[in-house]
């Protein structure tokens, strides 16, 4: 048998974060400034893409999967690389030049406040600060919360326990350059299929998860 469901997420910055700004970030006074988009009103808002999230639970599911018992899992895919569509990875979060997988996870825009910090850059060899190397980085701090919604199609049981455990394992794993989130699916805001409620693993993490 097979689902489909949607999830809400919330996650909220333990540490601070920052998504690299890439192309779409406007004019900012930080060397290294976040993310940024204007939105359809014209306001700027942080942006964070669902690529990024979606590649912090392809991490989580890695490191976890052999607890389902998964052995074989790819560790590392990259363009044109043929891999296997059994592997649980690649079955959820795709893999670069091929499929995208079964596993949606949406972009956000967020309105808050972020603040610049600066650092000074270290000689790795020598243990200390390079000339010229101070620089400043925009960060979201400690606190902030937004939410991401992840949506699956056709997903198998093995899948879907797969997905909720990547997901409880997000908050070990880094988000962006060096940020750490606590994690919360939020109930009233998702749709999960009662099958699924019910099988220990996926019950238990709902559980613990839950908001």
């Amino acid at each position: 048998m097979n689902y489909a469901l949607k999830l809400s997420i919330k996650l909220t910055t333990s540490k601070k974060l920052t998504i690299g700004s890439g192309g779409l970030t406007l004019i900012s006074k930080a060397d290294v400034p976040f993310m940024k988009i204007k939105r359809a009103d014209d306001k700027i808002a942080l942006f964070i893409p669902g690529s990024t999230i979606k590649g912090v639970l392809r991490t989580s599911l890695i490191r976890t999967a052999h607890f389902l018992g998964f052995k074989d899992v790819n560790t590392s895919v990259y363009p044109g690389e043929k891999v296997g569509s059994s592997d649980i990875v690649t079955s959820l979060f795709g893999w670069p030049g091929g499929s995208r997988g079964k596993i949606i996870v949406d972009s956000c825009m967020i309105e808050d406040t972020t603040q610049t910090i600066t650092h000074v850059r270290i000689n790795d060899k020598n243990k200390t600060a390079e000339e010229g190397a101070l620089f400043s980085v925009e960060y979201l701090p400690i606190g902030s919360s937004f939410s991401i919604k992840i949506e699956g199609q056709n997903l198998s049981l093995e899948e879907s326990r797969a997905l909720f455990l990547s997901i409880l394992e997000l908050k070990y794993e880094r988000v962006g350059k060096s940020g750490l989130v606590d994690v919360s699916i939020v109930e009233s805001e998702s749709k999960i299929p009662d099958e699924l409620r019910k099988d220990p693993l996926i019950k238990e993490i709902l559980e613990g998860m839950s908001k």
